[in-house]
């Protein structure tokens, strides 16, 4: 059995309009986000959830999903 940890840290600072990343899933891991700055929206499942500073979202790895940059730096 493999067990291993992945950390990436993704900032955006450009001033654009929206930053919208492709809907995708990570098959092989479960991805835990937690905004340290700005805005976003996640969108999964048909829904789409508003996250700010401090919040935190669980995506599990069979979920299709994907980000909007709301407020920036992010």
């Amino acid at each position: 059995m493999y067990e291993w940890t992945a950390i990436y840290r993704e900032t955006y600072e450009a001033e654009e309009e929206d930053i919208i990343d492709k809907e995708h899933l990570h098959p092989n891991m479960h991805q835990i986000v937690f905004v340290t700055e700005g805005e976003m929206e996640l969108s999964a499942k048909g829904k789409d959830y508003h996250a700010k500073k401090g919040s935190i979202s669980f995506i599990s790895n069979i979920e299709m999903h994907c980000v909007k940059v709301k407020a920036f730096p992010y």
